[in-house]
């Protein structure tokens, strides 16, 4: 699991922090699905992973095949599955909030331990 991005105060979740993660479908496990709403649950389908694979394979260096991404409250409070482009997405404009963040964690439970932006 890496956190790829960090964002103070975002507007999807009351919160100081969230971050996006990027996580294998083979480490998204029960323990992690915990934190994950049902709604979101459901949306983890050959589908989604499919989009997401096409999507890495056309920009190699944004995304990895066989990934999830999630934007995850630093409280664990709230995690919202998203897709790839998500941090690049022309939505943002010129005013994008995500702050490049590189960190790997072994489980979701460390998110609670970052803090802010600085990944050491």
């Amino acid at each position: 699991m890496k956190v790829l991005f960090a964002w103070k105060r975002p507007h999807l979740f009351p919160c100081e922090w969230a971050y996006y993660v990027e996580i294998h479908r083979d480490e998204i496990t029960p323990r992690f699905l915990r934190y994950v709403d049902e709604a979101e649950t459901k949306r983890l389908t050959d589908r989604y992973f499919d989009g997401v694979d096409e999507w890495a394979r056309n920009n190699p260096a944004l995304a990895r095949e066989h990934c999830a991404y999630f934007l995850i409250a630093n409280d664990l409070s709230a995690c919202r599955l998203q897709q790839p482009y998500f941090p690049y997405s022309g939505m943002w404009n010129a005013c994008n909030p995500l702050i490049t963040f590189k960190k790997t964690l072994v489980t979701v439970e460390e998110i609670r331990a970052l803090k802010g932006a600085n990944p050491s």
